[in-house]
């Protein structure tokens, strides 16, 4: 069979791979998953196959860190103007509230 035109990207640790229509380039805008253990999380998967699907320029990617470093990866993803948004786990779901706006 013929190449795909598809770029495979690799993101992170644990893993996470997508195929994508196009590459990533200064206009992707990211998204992420904030927690500790999230190698094996489903959810890059499932947010980059609807990317894809519903034809967003967007990528899903893993935000690994520990208890400590919460509020610096906080702080440091306010800087980032491509970046739109993040999930977070469990156990920072109660210690992320007083650091969002």
């Amino acid at each position: 069979m013929g190449r795909s035109s598809r770029t495979k990207i690799a993101i992170g640790g644990g893993g996470v791979s997508s195929n994508r229509p196009q590459p990533i380039s200064g206009r992707t805008r990211s998204y992420g998953l904030i927690g500790e253990a999230i190698a094996d999380s489903k959810s890059f998967d499932l947010h980059n196959r609807a990317f894809e699907s519903l034809g967003i320029d967007g990528i899903y990617i893993p935000l690994q860190t520990t208890s400590t470093g919460l509020q610096s990866v906080v702080e440091g993803l306010r800087e980032l103007t491509g970046f739109s948004g993040f999930n977070v786990t469990y156990p920072f779901k109660e210690k992320i509230i007083p650091l969002l706006d």
